[in-house]
């Protein structure tokens, strides 16, 4: 068995001898995909306005591994937070109303995945 560590086409050539001296030779591409990373942001929340509540986003990358987590708290498409460690934060609305939050995760390899869950913010 071999594993590639990268995506891409690789040439594989065989050959083998026979007790007799003889050799036959093969050749195979194998193609890697990369596999997509998976951005969970948990379930959604009904808090009250200034309740800190932890958001516990997580992020995984079958094939490499997860170095950024970014959440945007309000749906405007700014991230208010960052961390190259982890996706749990704690996170507390001043307004009331209904917001989509949403984590982006970044791979190793550049790649990205989002989820976004569902605010509800009351009084």
């Amino acid at each position: 068995t071999h594993a590639y560590g990268k995506a891409g086409k690789h040439v594989a050539r065989f050959r083998v001898r026979s007790d007799d001296g003889s050799v036959v030779t093969d050749t195979v591409v194998a193609e890697v995909f990369n596999a997509k990373p998976v951005a969970e942001a948990g379930k959604d929340l009904s808090l009250k306005v200034n309740q800190e509540s932890e958001f516990a986003g997580e992020g995984s990358d079958p094939d490499g591994e997860v170095t950024k987590y970014q959440w945007d708290f309000n749906g405007d498409g700014t991230y208010d937070y960052g961390s190259l460690r982890s996706g749990v934060v704690q996170y507390a609305y001043k307004k009331k109303g209904s917001y989509t939050a949403r984590l982006k995760i970044t791979t190793k390899d550049g790649q990205t995945a989002e989820d976004e869950i569902t605010v509800t913010v009351t009084e």
